[in-house]
């Protein structure tokens, strides 16, 4: 009896010890980042920034905003792998404003955008997700933002970003 008892209690640590080596392996955890459009800065003096978000201050005219981008030694740009941009477009057809993804370069005047995403032509919230592709290992010295163009009385709600 005493054997099989000596056994058991064996077979027990043995099965906690693999079990503490290999039943809990690295716990990989994302980043999310929730940034609201008043975080952007626009390219002109008649944006609107209120509850709604922040777009144009009247219909009819347009504005550009600039978004920064998290990029830390442990949240890197390039490791990114969501971006949405949410937004709400005032009145359905005509112009349709859009985002992008881009860089600023850190060593010389200039930068880069990847592919657009433009607003659908439906009035009503409506979330865009722009290329990443100028967010990688080798512009990692670069600056990344997002930049918003709004059209009338469209309105950049915020943007989400994973890690």
């Amino acid at each position: 009896m005493k054997t099989s008892y000596i056994k058991k209690l064996a077979f027990v640590l043995a099965a906690a010890a693999i079990g503490a080596a290999f039943g809990q392996p690295d716990i990989a955890s994302a980043e999310n980042f929730r940034i609201h459009g008043s975080q952007c800065w626009a390219t002109s003096n008649s944006n609107n920034a209120s509850s709604a978000g922040v777009g144009p201050g009247s219909n009819g005219t347009s504005t550009g905003l600039y978004c920064p981008v998290p990029d830390f030694n442990s949240e890197r740009k390039e490791n990114h792998s969501t971006l949405n941009v949410h937004v709400y477009k005032a009145a359905a057809g005509g112009t349709t404003g859009y985002s992008r993804a881009c860089v600023t370069r850190w060593d010389s005047n200039g930068g880069a955008c990847g592919t657009t995403d433009y607003m659908g032509t439906w009035a009503g919230n409506q979330t865009l997700r722009p290329s990443r592709s100028q967010w990688s290992s080798g512009n990692r010295g670069d600056f990344g933002y997002v930049y918003n163009l709004l059209v009338g009385g469209d309105r950049l709600r915020g943007y989400y970003i994973v890690n």
